[in-house]
């Protein structure tokens, strides 16, 4: 039994190998379609089947997919009957022995493009229906909407077609039905994939007469939002109610403006990682970039009004708040915020007493050059002869070498056309400068060895090859930095025409080095050139050129949220050197793309402005604050790190420095000398040496500076009163809080006493005088008293000790005001410091913007492009 089993299968073997032989017999070239009637076109039946989702890039905006695609075609060649091979209904047949349709993604990204698995057989049955079913990962554009990220759709379409034929060849027709249906996409952690529609379009140009079918699937994608939910969205909602608890603590807590800067540099730093991820587009910002540029504004104004606050909560300047100012604030604004305030009947409240704080026409002539009607085609009697295969040995038969040149004297050039047709922008890298595009590229030559008569030939005009099959120009792009070169998708046929022309049309990849100039970033505009020439042959052998019309019209081009392609110019430029007389012709194509800068101005421009105005707020700041110096280092270092960010995206490049790198180094170096001149003014501030300022610098600054700044010293008043008593003569007047102590009563006191007890001439006191003094009340009336006598000298010498006393207590009262004067200057001196320097650095920042943000980088970068 089992060597029975052993004898059918071999027997089976054998007659699927007969089968095949026989049939293939049939094939002498397989790029000839399978029809008997050549003015019969092929249908060919596809079928995608989504498996998985692999990628979905939000930065380089395209999708990678993993799927299941069939292609069914009939093949008329392929037909048997089964009862004569032992009922064998179906054979397995290599791909490159039999004609496959030549179906592109036409908005294909991937280098490599569609990455099947070439080594599956082709599945034939018995009434010539052929099947094609292989693995694929495709890569394609997917314009990103991004506007409600993470709680975004997004819609992605794989547009498929045939590169080389038209309708009138090959016909697409899509699946549909329940074999259509979605049924194995394995789950993705991000995306869910809610629907996959599919739909047939035929377009009819006005430049060609031909219909060209095209077969889209389009992919409806929803993120799954919980992971962003809890990364993003519950971060930012933090931020922005941790923004408002600077207003919670007090002025005397000494850490407000650390606290706001140090919110301001988080938000900052999470909105640039953020930023990283997504697009660049100017489509559809996200509104989340929109939250986080309000929170910058926010976090900004708290520091603002820190500053003002601290500043008014540490003013030292006398004077009460003005009346409407104190109504405002201590009743209705205190009643709105349910805030308690202490009324005066009698008093005004000082401030020292209130402290707070599509793809259409371009894509048919550019695959196509049939313009001559191929329905009317005439056969010889036997009806298996295919005609089209017929011709295609006679082609093979006259053509010569691949290696030598298709010309009948060898003097003469072939005359090749070239033109590329941009389709996207896949990258632009400022940092290496280099521009990836995805294009279509399309070759023209005439050989001259394989014209044919199309009557002799059943009127067919234009036939298939396989590449390989002839010659074929070197056409290279010189400024190439791919290490693949120039990435052409293979297989795809030639098309030649009865007189002898050769068309090569292919997508292609192609990266090539853009020097970058970046000036006016973001308001840039790429000057990009493709140059394409002969690497093997010289201009009298291979002569290159455009075609005719308008070789310059970019028409196919899919809009980018990046960059927008302005115009592409076409120039053909002939070089000779003087080591060689022969002259080698090059095509030069610029592409001439503008960026798109309203991404930037919200995530760049505008945090850039505000920080340059943050940075002056530290002269804002009184001295008495205990946070100047490390308010101003902690903004120097918010401004060092988003300048960081913001440096790596573009290229170290000397020739053009970019002018927001210039804006950065001016609020650089504001910052770094707002330390400087803090740390200064603060020494000047606290200065306790008891060495009173020169008198020029107290004329230059307390009064001439001071009237230009509008600040009022406040040892003017001390200054006032105590250069007043000296000017009157009275040398014992001091001045300590509104008190005042004439120490000239103590004095003639003293006097008086010491009159009335003069003694006479003997020595003895002259009892007349004191009893005429009556110094005391109850005086003894009795001239010649010892007791009395020592009683007044006690006192006499009492008196003076007191009166010594009160010297020296003047005499200290009057030094302590003359250093509190001292003291007061220099406080005076530093607050006009701070004040000048306030001016200057807003004058700077002010200038600085309308110069370098508003005036060139704007205007003149608006008119640049």
């Amino acid at each position: 039994m089992a060597l029975l089993d052993a004898f059918f299968e071999l027997l089976a073997q054998n007659t699927e190998s007969q089968i095949t032989r026989d049939l293939l017999n049939n094939y002498i070239i397989s790029s000839a379609r399978p029809v008997k009637d050549d003015a019969q076109n092929v249908t060919v039946k596809i079928r995608l089947i989504v498996l998985q989702l692999i990628e979905l890039n939000e930065k380089r905006q395209d999708i990678t997919v993993s799927a299941w695609y069939n292609a069914f075609w009939k093949d008329e060649f392929m037909v048997w009957d089964p009862a004569d091979y032992g009922n064998i209904s179906e054979i397995f047949v290599e791909q490159s022995a039999l004609w496959n349709p030549d179906i592109t993604l036409y908005n294909n990204v991937d280098d490599e493009f569609e990455r099947t698995k070439k080594s599956i057989n082709l599945i034939v049955n018995h009434d010539g229906m052929v099947t094609r079913g292989t693995p694929v990962i495709l890569k394609s554009f997917c314009k990103m909407h991004l506007r409600y990220f993470p709680f975004d759709k997004q819609e992605c379409a794989l547009e498929f077609g045939g590169w080389v034929y038209n309708s009138e060849r090959q016909d697409l027709i899509p699946v549909t039905g329940d074999d259509s249906k979605q049924t194995e996409f394995n789950p993705n952690g991000a995306w869910n994939l809610t629907d996959v529609s599919v739909q047939y379009t035929q377009e009819t140009y006005n430049c060609c007469p031909d219909v060209y079918p095209r077969v889209v699937y389009t992919l409806f994608l929803q993120r799954r939002e919980r992971f962003f939910v809890e990364i993003i969205l519950l971060p930012c909602c933090l931020l922005s109610i941790l923004t408002m608890f600077v207003f919670l603590l007090p002025p005397e807590s000494g850490e407000k403006m650390s606290f706001g800067v140090s919110t301001l540099l988080a938000i900052l730093l999470f909105q640039q990682m953020i930023t990283e991820a997504l697009p660049p587009s100017s489509d559809s910002t996200p509104i989340l970039q929109v939250y986080f540029t309000m929170l910058t504004c926010m976090s900004c104004i708290s520091i603002v009004c820190s500053a003002v606050l601290l500043n008014i909560y540490n003013c030292n300047q006398s004077g009460d708040i003005p009346k409407w100012l104190a109504s405002v604030l201590f009743g209705k604004v205190g009643k709105a915020i349910g805030r308690k305030t202490s009324t005066y009947a009698d008093e005004r409240i000082s401030l020292k007493r209130k402290k707070s704080g599509e793809e259409d026409e371009n894509m048919a002539c550019f695959h196509s050059a049939e313009h001559a009607n191929c329905m009317c085609c005439e056969y010889s009697s036997s009806k298996n002869v295919n005609m089209e295969d017929l011709l295609l040995q006679r082609v093979l038969s006259k053509a010569a070498e691949t290696s030598a040149r298709p010309v009948l004297n060898s003097s003469l050039p072939v005359i090749v056309t070239f033109r590329i047709l941009v389709t996207q922008v896949i990258q632009m890298v400022e940092k290496r400068q280099e521009l990836t595009i995805s294009g279509w590229m399309r070759m023209e030559w005439k050989d001259e060895l394989i014209p044919w008569n199309a009557s002799d030939y059943g009127n067919i005009s234009s036939v298939h090859m396989r590449p390989g099959t002839l010659w074929e120009p070197d056409i290279t792009l010189y400024n190439n930095v791919d290490k693949d070169f120039e990435r052409l998708k293979e297989g795809l046929y030639f098309m030649i025409q009865s007189d002898g022309t050769v068309v090569k049309a292919a997508p292609s990849i192609l990266t090539s080095f853009c020097r970058m100039n970046v000036e006016y970033f973001p308001f840039d505009k790429q000057h990009c050139t493709l140059k394409f020439a002969s690497w093997l042959y010289t201009g009298w052998q291979l002569n290159l050129d455009f075609p005719g019309g308008a070789h310059n019209e970019q028409t196919e081009f899919d809009e980018n949220g990046v960059w927008e392609l302005s115009t592409v110019l076409g120039e053909r430029y002939v070089a000779k050197y003087n080591c060689c007389p022969e002259p080698y012709p090059s095509l030069e194509y610029t592409l001439i793309l503008k960026r798109r800068p309203e991404f930037f101005m919200g995530n760049i421009l505008i945090p850039c402005v505000l920080l340059s105005f943050v940075t002056m707020l530290v002269f804002y700041l009184p001295p008495e604050c205990d946070e100047k110096i490390s308010f101003a280092i902690t903004n120097l270092l918010a401004i060092i790190l988003f300048q960081q960010l913001i440096a790596e995206t573009l290229p170290p490049s000397a020739d053009s420095s970019p002018l927001l790198s210039r804006y950065f180094t001016i609020l650089i170096s504001m910052g770094c000398l707002s330390i400087l001149f803090t740390a200064f003014i603060l020494n000047v501030y606290n200065k306790n040496g008891g060495v009173r300022a020169p008198s020029w610098l107290r004329i230059l600054m307390l009064k001439t500076v001071a009237r230009i700044v509008f600040y009022t010293p406040r040892a003017s008043s001390v200054r006032g009163a105590t250069y007043a008593a000296r000017r009157n003569g009275n040398e014992n007047y001091a001045f300590e809080n509104g008190m005042t102590t004439k120490v000239d009563v103590i004095r003639t006191t003293s006097n008086n006493f010491n009159n009335k007890t003069d003694t006479s001439d003997n020595g003895k006191p002259n009892g007349k005088k004191f009893r005429e003094t009556n110094f005391l009340e109850g005086n003894d009336r009795t001239d010649n008293n010892p007791q009395s006598n020592r009683t007044c000298r006690i006192v006499n010498k009492e008196l003076e000790d007191i009166l010594e006393e009160l010297k020296r207590i003047s005499k200290r009262m009057t030094e302590d005001a003359e250093e509190t004067l001292i003291l007061m200057e220099w406080k005076d001196i530093g607050a006009i410091l701070d004040r000048v320097f306030l001016l200057v650095a807003l004058s700077v920042a002010i200038i600085a913007t309308l110069d370098i943000i508003v005036i060139r980088l704007t205007i003149q970068g608006k008119e640049s492009t």
